[in-house]
C-alpha cells in the first residue's frame, strides 16, 4: 500500500487553479513575531471589510462567527444510565450528572442538586447561581465535586461577575469553570471561579485531567468609524490585546486569592501559512486532583468547527471559507485541516503532534475515531460547494508519522454521489455512514476497516427517509434517531430505526418507528439520546406538532425491535412556571423500573413501562427556564 502525506504533499493532486498554503503549525519564536503576526491579521481583515464599507456611519458588525452500577450496601439505584459518551473512558459535559441517587442539573443560570432515588424521598436539597450561561457539568469520582463550564457573552453584555469582586483586565468573551464542593448539599460551596479568554466550544474529561476547548475572534478595532481608525487602532495595540489570558479566583477560607496570568506564553501558539486572522483556539487543562493546579495550555492560530477526542489525543478539524472573508480557499474544493494534540501526562499542557488536510466536510465529532493510533475520518466532498450534484463521501485512514504529518493509509471515494454525509459513527473495527438526497432516501454504508489499509466498503442499504445519529446496540445492530415520511411522501415524523448489521455485505432495517414529532435535540445532541441496553429503553425528547415538547420512551429489543411505550409529559412541574413554552424536555436519567424527564422547569418521574403515569415531581420553583435559551 502507497502511503501518502496529507500535509502539504496532499494539495499538490487537487488541480486547482491556486493552491492553499501549507497548514503545518510552528510556534512563535517570542513574543514579538506573535504581535507582528496579529497585527498583519487585523489590518487585512479592516482592508477587507472595509472594502464593503459596512462598518460605515458608525454601523455595528458582528465578527464571524453506559451503564452504571452503584456500589453493595449504598443507597443509590441499583443500575442507572449515564451521560451518553462517544469514547469509553472520554467523559463529556452535559445538562445533568447522576451517580444513582444524587441527579445534579443545570437549569436557569443554577446548578441544581435533587435526590432521585429512592424515588419517594424526591426533593430539591440544593442550588447556587453559575456566573455566565451554564453549558455542561461533570461529576467527579469523589462525589462531592461538581464542575460547571460556562459561557460570557461579549455581546449580551454578560460580564464576568466573579465572587471575589475581581473582574478580568480585558473584555470580552469568556469561558468559565467553576468548581463546587457539594458534600453539604443544603449549601454547595464555590470553591473556584476561572475565567478563560474565549467563547466555550468544547470540554473533555478524562480520569482526573479536565481539557478546555475556547474560541476567541479578537477585534481590536471594535467602534472604528473608517479604514484609517482601523488601522491606526490595529497599530496602537500592545501584546496583551493578542495573548490569552486566565483570570483564577480561588476560595482561601472567608477570603479569594486572585491571580491573572497569561493562559499561555507566545510560544506555546501555534500558526501556520495557512492563515488564521485574528482568531484564536485555545485548549487549556486543569488537574482536578489538585486544589493548588494552575491551568496549563496551548493556542492555534483560527478556530476549531470540530472537536474530537480519544483517551491519549484532542483533534480539532477546521473547515475552509469556499468564498467570502479575507482568507478564502484558493482551491476549487473545500478541505478540511486536522491538527492533533497529544495529551501527555497528569499535569502536562497538550501538545501538538500532526497536521493533515483532507478533501471535503466534517458532519460532526462522530465523522472522526481514533483506534489503536489511526484515525479514522468521514468527509463530505463538494468539488463545487454550491452545486449538490458534485457532491460524495469519502472515507480516510491516517497514522501520525511523528514528525509533524498525518500519512494516508488507505481511503474510499466517491460514495453516495449527489448526497450529503448526515450521520456517521465507527466503533471497532467497523465504520457507519448514513447519507441522504431528498429523493432516495438514505443509504446506509457498512464499512470494515479491520485493515487501515485496505478499506473494505461492505454494503449498501438505501431506505426512505435519513438518519442523523448512529448509535451501536450491540456488535451486530444498530439504532439510529432521523426523520420519515413513511416512503409515501405524507407528512415526515421522528424516526426511530433498528438495522442489522450482522452481514456487512447485506444490512437491512429490522424495525422502524414514526412518532408524530417534527424532530428532536436528540438529532444533533447526542447527549439528549438515551438508550439503557439493560432494560431494553429507549429515552428522546420531542417536539411534537402540538407544540409541547416532552420525552418519548421506545422499549428496543434486537430480537423482538421496537416499540414506543408512551411520552412523558411534565404537568406538575410546567404547572408551576410561568414560563412553560422555554421548559421543553431535553434529558433523562433511566433508575432501575423508572425514568427521570429533565427540563430546566424541574424532573419528573415515571414508570418505565408506563411513561404516562406521574409517581413524582421535583419543580424547580423561582427558576426561569428561558434564561437557557440564550444558548
Amino acid at each position: 500500500m502507497t502511503r501518502t502525506l496529507l500535509a502539504p504533499l496532499a494539495l499538490l493532486t487537487l488541480g486547482c487553479s491556486g493552491m492553499d498554503a501549507d497548514p503545518t503549525l510552528r510556534t512563535f519564536e517570542d513574543c514579538d513575531q506573535m504581535e507582528r503576526y496579529m497585527k498583519d491579521m487585523a489590518l487585512e481583515e479592516a482592508r477587507y471589510w472595509w472594502s464593503f464599507d459596512f462598518r460605515g456611519g458608525g454601523v455595528f458588525m458582528a465578527n464571524e462567527m453506559d451503564l452504571a452500577t452503584a456500589e453493595d450496601g449504598e443507597s443509590g439505584a441499583s443500575s442507572y444510565s449515564t451521560t451518553n459518551i462517544q469514547e469509553q473512558g472520554v467523559d463529556e459535559d452535559d445538562l445533568m450528572k447522576t451517580d444513582g441517587e444524587m441527579l445534579y442539573t443545570l437549569a436557569g443560570g443554577y446548578l441544581v442538586a435533587s435526590r432521585a432515588w429512592p424515588i419517594e424521598d424526591a426533593a430539591e436539597l440544593g442550588r447556587v447561581a453559575i456566573d455566565g450561561i451554564p453549558r455542561g457539568l461533570y461529576l467527579l469520582d469523589d462525589g462531592v465535586t461538581v464542575v460547571v463550564l460556562s459561557d460570557h457573552y461579549e455581546w449580551y453584555s454578560d460580564q464576568p461577575s466573579p465572587r471575589s469582586g475581581d473582574v478580568p483586565s480585558r473584555t470580552g468573551d469568556y469561558t468559565q469553570v467553576t468548581i463546587i464542593d457539594v458534600s453539604d448539599l443544603a449549601e454547595p460551596v464555590v470553591l473556584r471561579e476561572t475565567y478563560a479568554t474565549g467563547s466555550f466550544k468544547e470540554s473533555r474529561r478524562i480520569g482526573d485531567r479536565l481539557f478546555v476547548v475556547s474560541h476567541e475572534d479578537i477585534d481590536v478595532d471594535a467602534g472604528s468609524g473608517n479604514l484609517r481608525e482601523s488601522r491606526k487602532a490595529i497599530k496602537k495595540t500592545s501584546l496583551g490585546s493578542w495573548l490569552p489570558i486566565i483570570h483564577d479566583n480561588v476560595r482561601q477560607d472567608a477570603d479569594w486569592s486572585v491571580d491573572e496570568t497569561r493562559a499561555c506564553d507566545c510560544t506555546d501558539v501555534w500558526y501556520s501559512d495557512r492563515l488564521g486572522g485574528t482568531e484564536l483556539t485555545h485548549v487549556n487543562s486543569l488537574d482536578l486532583s489538585d486544589p493548588d493546579a494552575s491551568f496549563v495550555g496551548t493556542a492555534v492560530t483560527g478556530r476549531a468547527d470540530t472537536v474530537y477526542a480519544s483517551p491519549t489525543a484532542i483533534y480539532l478539524g477546521i473547515m475552509e471559507y469556499d468564498e467570502g472573508g479575507p482568507f478564502p480557499s484558493k482551491d476549487s474544493e473545500l478541505d478540511t485541516v486536522i491538527h492533533k494534540f497529544d495529551l501527555g501526562q497528569a499535569g502536562s499542557k497538550p501538545v501538538y503532534a500532526a497536521t493533515g488536510v483532507l478533501e471535503g466536510t466534517l458532519s460532526d465529532q462522530f465523522a472522526l475515531s481514533e483506534r489503536n493510533g489511526i484515525l479514522r475520518v468521514a468527509t463530505t466532498v463538494k468539488p463545487e460547494p454550491w452545486d449538490t450534484s458534485t457532491w460524495s463521501s469519502s472515507v480516510f485512514t491516517l497514522e501520525d508519522d511523528a514528525e509533524g504529518h498525518f500519512v494516508e493509509l488507505d481511503s474510499a471515494h466517491d460514495l453516495a454521489p449527489g448526497e450529503e454525509i448526515f450521520a456517521a459513527r465507527f466503533t471497532g473495527r467497523l465504520g457507519y455512514l448514513v447519507t441522504y438526497e431528498v429523493i432516495l432516501g438514505d443509504p446506509l454504508f457498512t464499512i470494515d476497516l479491520s485493515d487501515p489499509e485496505d478499506i473494505d466498503v461492505a454494503g449498501e442499504l438505501p431506505v426512505t427517509g435519513f438518519s442523523d445519529y448512529i448509535h451501536p446496540m450491540d456488535e451486530n445492530h444498530l439504532l439510529t434517531v432521523g426523520m420519515d415520511d413513511g416512503g409515501d411522501g405524507g407528512q415526515w415524523g421522528l424516526a426511530v430505526s433498528i438495522f442489522d448489521v450482522t452481514d456487512l455485505e447485506e444490512p437491512f432495517l429490522q424495525d422502524r418507528l414514526i412518532v408524530d414529532a417534527w424532530g428532536s435535540e436528540a438529532q444533533s445532541e447526542h447527549h439528549a439520546f438515551n438508550y439503557f441496553a439493560e432494560k431494553d429503553a429507549l429515552a428522546i425528547p420531542s417536539w411534537s406538532y402540538d407544540g409541547a415538547g416532552v420525552l418519548e420512551v421506545f422499549e428496543a429489543n434486537v430480537e423482538t425491535g421496537l416499540s414506543h411505550t408512551g411520552s412523558v409529559v411534565q404537568e406538575a412541574v410546567l404547572a408551576q412556571t410561568t414560563y412553560s413554552y422555554c421548559a421543553n424536555v431535553r434529558r433523562s436519567v433511566i433508575m432501575e423500573d423508572s425514568i427521570w424527564a429533565i427540563s430546566s422547569a424541574g424532573l419528573t418521574a415515571t414508570p418505565l413501562d408506563a411513561p404516562s403515569d406521574e409517581i413524582a415531581a421535583v419543580p424547580f420553583v423561582g427558576i426561569d427556564p428561558c434564561v437557557d435559551q440564550a444558548w
